[in-house]
């Protein structure tokens, strides 16, 4: 399947949408999306995003939520959850997968605010069985 690229100009704020990244108005998150395989049940695995503002002129930031998930308590923002940069800045942040107790497969939309709009993340994993 190609990827596609689709521009679109909204009240002076380019956004380019490809393949489920964003860009808005120079700012960007890397990577985009995180899968974890076969975690046991009870242990957890760490995601990490820089989120960088490539200007031109304004700092934005907020605080980062995590939705659309079926098991949203398998899933949880440990580090640089809120930031405030500015052009020409990157923060990281983290996000934890805690795996259940049981056998499961599951994803989470990550929202990454600007000063432009929302920037979405995405993260899954699954855990292997029973037994914590």
């Amino acid at each position: 399947m190609k990827n596609k690229l689709i521009s679109l100009v909204c009240a002076s704020t380019a956004v380019i949408i490809l393949s489920g990244f964003y860009l808005f108005a120079g700012w960007s998150v890397d990577p985009t999306h995180y899968y974890f395989h076969n975690v046991p049940p009870g242990e957890f695995r760490d995601a990490q995003y820089t989120v960088y503002n490539g200007g031109p002129g304004w700092s934005g930031g907020g605080t980062v939520s995590i939705t659309n998930s079926p098991h949203p308590e398998f899933y949880s923002c440990v580090s640089g959850c809120s930031y405030w940069i500015g052009p020409g800045e990157d923060h990281t942040v983290t996000i934890r997968y805690t795996a259940p107790c049981s056998a499961s497969n599951s994803g989470a939309t990550i929202n990454f605010p600007t000063d432009s709009g929302t920037i979405l993340g995405w993260i899954g994993a699954s855990s292997t069985g029973s037994g914590c």
